[in-house]
Order: C-alpha cells, then structure tokens, then sequence
C-alpha cells in the first residue's frame, strides 16, 4: 500500500512538472521583456507604487502591441494583449472564461468565491440568476436613490467650492457611489459622507479593495504562508470581518422581513414597481430568485452581494472622476454637454429630473463612452486559459 502510495504520488508530481514544463516553453515563445529564473520580472516590480506598476505594464503592453506580450510574475507566466482584434478574439473564446489564478488567490480569502472568481459552470449558473435582476423596470426603481444620494454630493461639493482651495473629488464621489450601491443592492443608507472613516464600512470596503489590488500587484505576497506575517493581512483580515458581518447582519434582517410577507404584499409589490414607485433592494431580488434554490446558500448571497458592492462602488467612483478630468481638459466639450443637459431637462431642481430623459442626452452617452475607451476603470481583464489557444504563429497553453 505504501509502494502505491508513494508511486501515486511520484506520478502526480511528474504530471504537474510536465504539464509546468509546457506551459514555460510555449510562453517562453512569446516576445516579452527579458527575464530571470524563478524570479521572473518581479525584480523590475518590487517596490513600485500602484501608479508606477501601471506604468510600468502599460509600456510593456506598448512595445508588444501589435502582437502577444509576455511577461513573468516570479515563476508564473502571464501574456497579455492589447491588439483590438487579438483582445476580440480572446474574449470571445470559451476556452477563456476561466478565471485568473492570482484573482482568486487574492480576492477568494478575502470575500469569498463570488461570480468574479467561480469556475465556469457556477459562474454560468449564478450569473443567469443575478442578471435577472439588472431588468430595465427594476434599475428604473433605483433612479430615486440615486437622485437623493447626487443632492446629498452636490451639498458637500458647494462646501468645498466655497473654501477655494483644492480638494480630492474621488472622496466624494466614491461616498456618493458607495452609498447609492449599498441603497439600491442591500436597502440600507449608511451616510457614508457623514463618518470620520475610523471604523466605518465605507473605511471597511475601500480597505479591502486596496489590499487585494496590493497582493495582485507584489509577487512576495502570492505565498500565502509569507504574506500571513505581513501587516496587509492583518488589516485585511480586519476589514474583512466589518464587510461580512454587514452584509450577513443585513441578509439575517431581510430573511426575517421577507418570511411575513403575504401574497397580496408580493403582489402590491410588483404592481408599484411597474409605476416605479417602489424600490426593492436588490439582494431581495436575489433571495426572491434563489428562495427554492438550496444550492444557494446565505454565504453565497453574501459573497455575490459584497462583489455587487465592490465592483458598483469603486468602478462608477473611478469613471465619474475621469470624466470630470476630461471635462475639465476640454472646455469646449464641457460647454456642448451642458448645453445639451439644459436643453434637455432645462435648469431645474435635480429632485424634478425624470429617469425617462437620460435616454435623450446623446451627446453624453458620447461623453461617458469615450472617457471609458481613453481611462478605462479595469484596464486588464485576467483570465485563464481551458485549452491551447492559436493566436497569429504562438501558443497561449493550457493554464496561463
């Protein structure tokens, strides 16, 4: 039995060198920045602010464009793309809907396996329910939150106007997104604007957001063994505790709420969603899709709930202060686009404005898409290949 043992174990071993092996010698074909054995490229990363790290790969990605670029993060491979074409066709390949090793070593700990990091049969099946509550009637219930949360910003910004001095946008509009996310997604107003940030869940979620993009970003981190003794880990672990026991209390809540409702109130419910006069939270949707689903556990509605939050908050914070740069950079565009919202919905109280003219501000749709094409919020997408994939004359191999 230990001679078998041993043999099973000796025959594994060879399978993942091999299998090591390959995925090496087909990325070691691809053009990429020189680089050293087991350390890879982290040599020439070590150290680098966020700032500087983006940097750093965006020049990589300039020098390689018009093909596959390679580059190593220690002994782990990673190719990249940025040919419009070459990008299409990755995307659109079934063999490329797994998610990247790294993204889940980072995030999964953190906030739980969520649709951003599942494999892709769960993914397949949690994305289908959780898309049936981005309908165009039920985003349509959201427009009132999202209206008291933009008066709330405009009062903190005419403070800071009036001070004359320069401040940092991005902390408004970050609060501002963070509690319209958490009002529409969970149902609840946290005041983000009205904490001092010591102990908050805004302080909470923007912690963690930080500190995954951290470990993502530093090779040293990726063994967990070493990164446990880091004081990243210690305040992740922190700020993880605040986010999830949130979202359960809140789930726990709505469990409670949800179990004396009668038929007649699901009804009434409906009925004053089709007149936009009600807004049901989204992770009451979600518990509405999932209440005969026993794959779909409480742990999983929070963990999809938290990257609702995550991914609703920082992204939107992130595009808005791009496009006020941008504006800010072109007068002649700010001008056309104000000209436009005055024609439109003409100069009245934000409370007044209707949900139904946003349609009819073609010019900034125009706006919002190509601030989005020059400074996109998620500038890379990683994935992890199922199968050999053929691009031009190389090879991305089986899990790179």
């Amino acid at each position: 039995v230990l001679i078998s043992l041993l043999l099973l174990i000796l025959i594994l071993t060879c399978i993942y060198f091999w299998n090591y092996i390959r995925v090496c010698y087909y990325a070691s074909k691809i053009p990429g920045p020189p680089a050293y054995p087991i350390i890879g490229n982290a040599i020439f990363l070590l150290g680098l602010s966020h700032q500087e790290f983006t940097h750093a790969i965006l020049k990589i990605a300039e020098d390689y464009q018009q093909n596959l670029g390679r580059i190593w993060f220690g002994p782990i491979p990673a190719i990249g793309a940025s040919n419009p074409d070459i990008v299409q066709e990755l995307l659109t390949n079934e063999n490329v809907l797994e998610k990247a090793y790294l993204m889940k070593k980072a995030w999964n700990p953190v906030l739980g396996k969520s649709i951003l990091t599942s494999e892709v049969p769960e993914w397949k099946h949690h994305r289908s329910i959780i898309i049936r509550g981005f309908t165009p009637i039920i985003l349509k219930s959201y427009f009132k939150i999202f209206v008291e949360k933009i008066n709330i910003l405009i009062q903190k910004l005419d403070l800071e106007l009036n001070k004359e001095t320069p401040f940092d946008i991005y902390k408004y509009l970050s609060r501002t997104t963070l509690d319209s996310v958490c009002g529409s997604t969970m149902g609840v107003n946290i005041n983000s604007h009205d904490d001092d940030g010591s102990s908050s869940y805004f302080h909470a979620i923007n912690s963690v957001t930080f500190l995954i993009l951290a470990r993502c970003l530093n090779p040293i981190k990726y063994p967990t063994i070493f990164y446990r003794f880091t004081q990243d880990y210690k305040m992740v672990s922190k700020s993880r505790d605040v986010t999830q026991e949130f979202t359960e209390k809140i789930i726990s809540e709505k469990r409670k709420s949800m179990a004396t409702l009668t038929n007649n109130n699901e009804l009434m419910d409906i009925k004053a969603i089709n007149n936009n006069a009600y807004k049901k939270p989204f992770l009451e949707y979600l518990m509405d899709f999932t209440k005969n689903n026993s794959n779909f556990t409480d742990e999983q509605l929070r963990n999809e709930t938290n990257f609702m939050i995550m991914a609703g908050y920082d992204t939107t914070a992130l595009s808005l202060s791009y496009v006020l740069l941008h504006l800010a950079a072109y007068k002649d565009i700010q001008t056309k686009l104000y000209n436009e919202i005055i024609e439109v919905v003409g100069d009245i109280n934000v409370d007044l404005i209707n949900v139904d003219d946003l349609p009819k501000l073609k010019y900034m749709e125009m706006v919002l898409k190509e601030s989005l094409r020059l400074t996109p919020t998620v500038p890379l997408i990683p994935r992890e290949a199922s199968q050999d994939i053929k691009i031009d004359n190389y090879t991305i191999p089986k899990g790179a």
